[in-house]
């Protein structure tokens, strides 16, 4: 059975994702290409605190020091946003410890497709790519170990079906949009702290077919 990405727990108010261009569903929650993102104040933090996935072995409840929940079942009927966000795009993953964390990731049933040697504030480091139904795990981190504090989740980027729309829902909220790094594809930055999120957010045009 494949591990896929269900829910991410953020740090933040309900209002914070009406904010993105979200539409909230009644508990507050709103509900992405089959991913549910619940914002759940800031009594435990701020980020992105928690992840859910459908299909873990039993008994995970952390994978390297991330708290993590089992969603399993089928996701919830998807809304309509403002933005015009129709999927998670990627989660990021930062890490003291690259290979740690992606043997943490193996070890609940995630495949490790690749890896690709990147600068890091001018320094060596390294990405490891996941797929988890949709969504992709980006995992950031130095190419040798650092210490031994547990992985984190920091950032996400969010699919758009029009760039236009996500502009006229997000305004001056929302960065330029400018050429991706995957071929075909766009990117513009939420200016987040702006609007009240602590989430780390990029909205991107749809992977080409």
């Amino acid at each position: 059975m494949s591990v896929v990405l269900r829910s991410l727990t953020l740090g933040d108010d309900p209002s914070a994702l009406g904010a993105c261009g979200l539409m909230l569903d009644v508990d507050g929650t709103a509900h992405v290409g089959g991913v549910q993102l619940e914002p759940i104040g800031t009594d435990r933090g701020r980020g992105l605190i928690e992840w859910g996935f459908d299909g873990l072995p039993a008994g995970v409840t952390d994978i390297d020091g991330i708290p993590t929940e089992h969603r399993d079942g089928a996701p919830r009927t998807q809304e309509s946003h403002p933005a015009a966000v129709v999927a998670v795009d990627h989660v990021v993953v930062r890490t003291p410890d690259l290979r740690r964390t992606v043997a943490a990731l193996e070890a609940v049933g995630l495949e490790l497709r690749r890896e690709r040697d990147i600068l890091i504030d001018g320094v060596a480091g390294r990405q490891a790519f996941f797929v988890a139904g949709t969504a992709v795990l980006e995992v950031v981190g130095p190419i040798e170990a650092v210490s031994a504090e547990s992985a984190l989740l920091w950032g996400l980027a969010l699919v758009v079906s029009s760039e236009a729309d996500a502009s006229d829902a997000l305004g001056d909220h929302l960065g330029e949009w400018r050429d991706a790094v995957q071929p075909g594809r766009r990117i513009a930055t939420l200016r987040h702290e702006a609007i009240g999120t602590s989430v780390p957010t990029a909205l991107m045009t749809p992977r080409p077919t």
